[in-house]
């Protein structure tokens, strides 16, 4: 029987700010902001999320608008085509 070392417990801190998202309306209204938040560097299942809004928007006839997006968000996004978010 094999036994393991000590096992080590990650601790992340609390969540950080991401971007904001805004839903806007073809009249230029805002309908929505909302804060995208996680845990240490964004990733995929954040570009989804923001890809997710967008197409919403998109269905409703506006479109989004990131402010103030995390160098690293900005980066996957600019991978993924959605830079223009």
């Amino acid at each position: 029987m094999r036994t393991r070392g000590p096992v080590r417990l990650q601790v992340m801190g609390p969540p950080q700010r991401w971007c904001t998202i805004t839903i806007v309306a073809p009249d230029g209204a805002e309908l929505v902001n909302c804060e995208l938040r996680g845990r240490g560097d964004p990733d995929l299942r954040a570009v989804d999320d923001v890809a997710q809004v967008a197409l919403l928007a998109k269905r409703l006839g506006g479109h989004v608008t990131l402010r103030t997006p995390a160098p690293r968000l900005r980066e996957l996004l600019e991978l993924a085509g959605l830079g223009a978010c």
